[in-house]
């Protein structure tokens, strides 16, 4: 190979990160707008922008999307475990449901969208979407170990009433 087909392959290898670079970057920046913003109509108006992008240009969305939630959540988990985060930084109901609204912003493909495109998309982002920080379990494990006890609770409760209904009945 001589050196203008090295350069060349060098050159196209560069352009292809400092695409993704810029393309995480402002994806970053959507991100931080659609999460962390105070107003709630620039919170809108940015998942807003992402619903009509994605209608034209699909996989370039998807990917800036995917690509900066990854490297966001990855900053957050590193973060939490080099002790830079406090306590009070971990993910909120509030936050929790931004990153859900801003991930599934992306899912608001068009029929005009080949189903196969679209298909491979959302494949894509079903591991994104089940990160902790986006899909949180409901109810922790004591939660729900209390609304069990409240459940058995009633049903002994409802099952005593109905056979003292049955009983009743019969007689």
């Amino acid at each position: 190979m001589n050196n203008f087909g090295r350069c060349f392959d060098a050159c196209e290898s560069d352009f292809y990160f400092i695409t993704l670079l810029l393309s995480v970057q402002i994806g970053l920046a959507f991100l931080h707008l659609a999460v962390d913003s105070q107003s709630p109509q620039v919170r809108r108006a940015v998942l807003k922008v992402l619903e009509d992008d994605v209608a034209k240009q699909p996989q370039l969305i998807n990917r800036i999307v995917s690509e900066s939630l990854t490297i966001s959540l990855t900053q957050e988990k590193l973060a939490k475990t080099s002790g830079i985060l406090s306590e009070e930084c971990e993910v909120s109901a509030h936050r929790q449901a931004r990153l859900s609204a801003f991930l599934s912003s992306v899912a608001a493909l068009g029929e005009d969208v080949d189903l196969a495109v679209r298909e491979d998309l959302m494949a894509e982002l079903i591991v994104l979407g089940h990160h902790p920080a986006i899909c949180r379990p409901l109810f922790t494990s004591f939660q729900a170990a209390a609304l069990i006890f409240i459940w058995q609770i009633i049903r002994r409760k409802l099952a005593t009433d109905m056979d003292r209904t049955m009983s009743e009945s019969q007689n």
